[in-house]
């Protein structure tokens, strides 16, 4: 509908051709997904491997406001791709048939023995009397199975998976054209599937045009963009990528070993692609590029882990992370070959000018090498690791197995687990002179430190233990009990002020109950001859003491200061049981004592009791 009103019959003709046509397309998008299953098992030798890959496209284009089409609309693309890749490398062993009786089960002395009826007697053969000695019983040879364990466990690894997804993506604004062929324009009034061109369309991100530019220069090469000075919307592309790698280990029958290790990496650029300001209001300028990141990798820092903190809270760890700082320094010279001389810093150590002790890339390279009890001086300055460090966790429930606790264990479970990783954000100093990471570095900061390329405002490392051991164990008359020891540490190192923040954290955890099979309950206010419910009753009790303390350590001073910390008492019981298929009944008390290890708080607690009813619709 135009302006003003509807009272002539122009205007009625213009509402009635727009309503035939649809009226104006303000949003228009579209999704693609193509998934292969890779048929790398119909190799003969590789059908113990499965794979397979994923391509998905984005595409959105969304109309200009009618108040100001000057501003040009705005479209967005994305991609998504996908690998995984399975292998069950226990059919890769089975193709070897001695390894395939192996995985079967290896038979022990007793399995070979051929079984015989006890209730048909068997007449011994009669003695020779010049002979009396009975020569048909022969020595039984026990077979010899240290092969058989040996292979059994070269063979441990059953299972390995690796899982590769990523995505990019771009917005841009001041886009001058429509969407009348899968959501490309004509090119300004040419040949159709123009604008803004088949890549862009189905996820494309790089190298456009035979001269391989970015989008936002082959756009204006096109005259795809308005000419408006006053759009002030910047151009934006995020990467991010995640690998995920597992594998499956079985060094003997009900032991097993899950390891797992990831990395994750996430990258936004954005800038202001502007008509009209390079002096002659005739052109397309880049103005105020910026790139900002995330990175996270699993990590190994267990040798670190078990230090002991003195009273007066001295980490040896710490220790060498201050006097990795020098060695790093040198590294870093010895790679750039850029420093224009030495200096002694307040800890007596030797330093390469630009490379001081506080330059946040050799204190986060001292850092990581420190707390993962490796040498400084082989350590890798790549900031974007690509080879994760595995973490695991371990179960083994064979203990149940043995004949002389079947009688009166279920089930009797060890289990532990660690975890570790650590992570961090960066941006993109625009002081530094640099166009891409790696380069060497050119520019100074303030404290006569190099600029690089990502700028660090602090790195963490996030470990856990969880749990470190744990016993979980029922019994044949269904009684329950399980006790578990858990720990984790955090560590937090800024570049801002130069201090790391280290929490800790204890916990151990007792934990019983019992289940009531089948248990009568009469329903009260019903008749005496109603008949009671019968179910499951079961009864759990944990008790927890954990313990946390939080420490500030200060790299320009060296001390070490706690901050917070605090014993957590914790106690919680519940009773459970089922009065139908869709109502639960649970009776519980909670009991919660906080005793602080600081005089600048105090004691609390929390209690809480009561009675809850669940009902399900499924």
């Amino acid at each position: 509908e135009g302006p003003g009103a509807v009272n002539t019959p122009g205007a009625q003709d213009t509402i009635r051709n727009n309503l035939f046509k649809g009226g104006d397309n303000v949003m228009y998008g579209q999704h693609t997904k193509v998934d292969y299953n890779i048929p790398i098992n119909k190799v003969p030798m590789l059908d113990w491997v499965t794979a397979n890959a994923g391509y998905g496209t984005d595409y959105k284009w969304m109309r200009a406001l009618y108040s100001a089409d000057y501003l040009g609309n705005t479209i967005t693309n994305g991609n998504q791709t996908s690998l995984n890749v399975q292998g069950n490398l226990v059919s890769l062993y089975n193709k070897i048939p001695y390894l395939k009786k192996i995985n079967a089960g290896i038979k022990k002395p007793d399995d070979t023995k051929p079984k015989t009826n006890p209730k048909v007697p068997v007449s011994p053969k009669p003695l020779d009397p010049k002979n009396p000695v009975d020569t048909t019983k022969k020595k039984e040879k026990k077979p010899f199975l240290l092969p058989q364990y040996v292979l059994r466990t070269l063979m441990m690894v059953k299972n390995i998976s690796g899982t590769y997804t990523g995505s990019e993506g771009m917005t841009l604004s001041g886009f001058n054209d429509s969407t009348k062929y899968m959501g490309m324009g004509t090119h300004n009034g040419g040949a159709p599937f123009g604008a803004p061109g088949v890549g862009f369309v189905f996820g494309q991100q790089h190298d456009f045009g035979p001269h391989h530019l970015g989008f936002t220069d082959y756009a204006k090469e096109n005259n795809w963009l308005k000419h408006a000075a006053t759009l002030n919307v910047p151009f934006t592309q995020n990467i991010t990528s995640n690998i995920t790698a597992r594998a499956n280990v079985e060094p003997m029958p009900s032991f097993k070993v899950e390891l797992t290790a990831n990395r994750n990496y996430s990258k936004n650029v954005s800038e202001f692609f502007r008509w009209g300001f390079d002096g002659t209001d005739s052109n397309f300028v880049h103005q105020s590029p910026l790139e900002s990141g995330n990175f996270s990798m699993s990590f190994i820092t267990v040798g670190t882990a078990f230090e002991t903190v003195n009273k007066d809270y001295q980490s040896n760890a710490f220790g060498t992370f201050l006097m990795n700082r020098h060695v790093i320094s040198q590294q870093m010279e010895n790679q750039y070959k850029n420093s224009t001389g030495t200096f002694v810093a307040n800890d007596n150590q030797t330093y390469y000018n630009g490379y001081g002790p506080n330059s946040p890339q050799v204190m986060m390279l001292a850092f990581l090498s420190a707390y993962s009890s490796q040498n400084a001086t082989k350590y890798s300055h790549n900031p974007f690791p690509s080879m994760p460090l595995p973490n695991w966790r371990i179960t083994w429930d064979g203990l149940s197995k043995w004949k002389p606790l079947k009688k009166s264990f279920k089930t009797v479970t060890l289990s532990h687990a660690y975890r570790s990783s650590y992570s961090y954000s960066y941006t993109n100093n625009m002081l530094s002179g640099l166009t891409a990471i790696g380069q060497t570095p050119v520019m100074y900061d303030e404290n006569n430190d190099f600029i690089f390329y990502q700028q660090i405002s602090s790195v963490s490392i996030a470990e856990q233990f969880a749990p470190l051991i744990k016993v979980d164990v029922t019994m044949q008359n269904s009684f329950q009990f399980n006790i578990a020891y858990k720990k984790d540490r955090n560590l937090a190192l800024s570049f801002a002020n130069n201090q790391m923040t280290e929490v800790d954290s204890k916990e151990i955890v007792f934990g019983t109950g019992y289940r009531w099979k089948n248990l009568e309950l009469k329903i009260p206010f019903t008749k005496s001859s109603a008949k009671p419910i019968k179910s499951d009753l079961n009864v759990k009790i944990d008790f927890s003491i954990r313990e946390n303390l939080t420490m500030i350590r200060k790299v320009d001073e060296q001390v070490t200061q706690p901050t917070a910390g605090q014993t957590i008492y914790s106690l919680k019981t519940s009773a459970d049981y089922m009065i139908t298929q869709r109502i639960t009944a649970r009776l519980f008390f909670d009991y919660l004592f906080t005793d602080p290890r600081i005089s600048t708080s105090f004691k609390s607690s929390n209690t809480n009791g009561g009675i809850s009813l669940r009902f399900s619709l499924t």
